[in-house]
């Protein structure tokens, strides 16, 4: 997938096991949907950020930009984002995602990506 291209060595859910996982869930199926417009995409991925990881749209303009997927995140997006990966309880899993001098900018920086 795109999106392990884009960590290497990373242990997530993929897609196939996402919905096994929450088999039902509408909302993280609209999330990983490729179609939706960017402002409803960005609702759906705060509440569903482990969609994140699979939404091809996201995984395509992170490689087509050369940039990292979490510095396309606005910012309620990021932080469900750190908050999922924190979660997880794999700091190289975080690592991986989003690196430690991302997560460690002086305080009042947080808007200023």
């Amino acid at each position: 997938m795109i999106s392990q291209l884009l960590c290497k060595d990373a242990d997530i859910q993929t897609s196939s096991n996402l919905g096994s996982v929450s088999k039902g869930s509408y909302g993280l199926s609209r999330a990983l949907d490729p179609t939706l417009q960017w402002e409803e995409l960005v609702d759906l991925l705060v509440e569903y950020p482990e969609a994140v990881l699979e939404n091809p749209l996201l995984s395509l303009q992170a490689l087509a930009k050369g940039e990292p997927l979490h510095s396309l995140l606005p910012d309620l997006v990021y932080a469900s984002f750190y908050i999922y990966l924190s979660e997880k309880g794999d700091p190289e899993l975080l690592q991986d995602y989003i690196p430690t001098e991302r997560r460690l900018r002086p305080a009042g920086s947080f808007m200023s990506v």
